[in-house]
């Protein structure tokens, strides 16, 4: 081997490669602490593995490695002082706080972890992980799920609503919310227009959930539920200003989406609006990284993909929608869709 090949290695640092290949140690850091309250301890004072542990009730040996591990991929900070929390980790990690992410990484790593540790085998042989949409397995899951993701979609779903001119220009809105969940993409129209109508559309079992979520905020006077499988399911014909598709569009195929789009156009008035809210990729399907990454993530959960825009447009355009459009929330990773009736 030459001395110019020799120095052409050793200048080379594996630290990249090895940060990627072991991130699943830093999520499960992540998942581990927001269990324990870690970061909320932080934020109350405990600075100190030795305190963050005696709150916790956890191993003091195994809390300080954690906690050193974190502040090592700047999760955290750690000073002379002891262990700070960051801008990012303050507002989004911190039990009580509008954008706390805590329930995601306690409970939505765990929902998906077996099923990534199968990704060499359904790489193989796909069909032993395509349960996504089973409806026995949905019932269990997306009830967790709901409340674990509720923070993601609440600020992108206020931008909308504003955008909209909900409770300014449109008053007493009547909105269908497909797949409603924890109520992030409706209830933000709901407080704007204290005269809107929301229809919280979804399996039995995640409506018991969507229930506790909607009153815990005070919201369900303003709300009724419809259960049923939005595969199938019969949402009437011009009766809604609006339909929202929150984050369902990646667990279909593209004849399923069309479907959905098509018994949607039928369910507004003319002039209403349908609103996709998901994860979309740019056309290369190069980035953003959530969205492609997402892609795997579906892969793994035996569920569909992630679609581009020019997709969305011509599955758009086929169900009969005009005035196909996209919004920036400048909170999130995709624009919103807005397609007109």
């Amino acid at each position: 081997m030459s001395n110019t090949a020799v120095h052409a290695e050793s200048a080379v640092s594996p630290d990249r490669v090895l940060g990627l290949g072991n991130a699943f140690w830093v999520s499960q850091m992540m998942s581990a602490a927001a269990h324990y309250r870690f970061f909320t301890l932080i934020a109350k004072g405990h600075r100190t593995a030795a305190a963050i542990a005696k709150a916790a009730g956890t191993d003091p040996r195994g809390t300080r490695m954690v906690l050193d591990g974190l502040a090592a991929v700047d999760v955290i900070g750690k000073t002379r002082d002891g262990y700070t929390l960051p801008a990012d980790t303050e507002a989004f990690l911190v039990e009580g706080r509008p954008g706390d992410l805590t329930p995601m990484f306690d409970v939505h790593t765990n929902l998906v972890w077996s099923k990534w540790g199968k990704l060499t085998e359904a790489l193989k042989d796909p069909e032993q992980v395509r349960q996504y949409i089973d409806l026995d397995e949905a019932q269990a899951f997306f009830p967790r799920l709901v409340r674990a993701i509720l923070p993601l979609g609440l600020g992108p779903a206020d931008a909308l609503a504003d955008y909209l001119g909900v409770g300014r220009s449109r008053k007493g809105v009547r909105v269908l919310d497909i797949g409603v969940g924890g109520g992030a993409w409706s209830m933000p129209f709901a407080r704007r227009d204290p005269q809107s109508t929301i229809t919280g559309f979804d399996l039995p079992e995640t409506l018991k959930e969507s229930r506790t979520i909607i009153a815990e905020n005070g919201l369900t006077a303003r709300y009724r539920f419809v259960e049923g499988n939005l595969l199938d399911a019969d949402f009437g014909s011009n009766a809604y200003d609006f339909v929202v598709l929150g984050n369902m569009c990646h667990g279909l195929t593209p004849a399923q989406n069309r479907d959905l789009f098509a018994r949607s156009h039928r369910a507004l008035v003319p002039g209403g609006q349908l609103v996709i809210a998901d994860m979309i990729p740019n056309d290369e399907r190069s980035g953003p990284p959530f969205p492609v990454l997402f892609a795997v993530n579906m892969f793994v959960m035996g569920g569909e993909d992630v679609y581009t825009l020019p997709e969305y447009k011509t599955w758009l355009n086929e169900t009969g929608y005009r005035d196909v459009r996209t919004f920036d929330t400048k909170r999130s990773h995709s624009p919103v869709i807005i397609a007109a009736k």
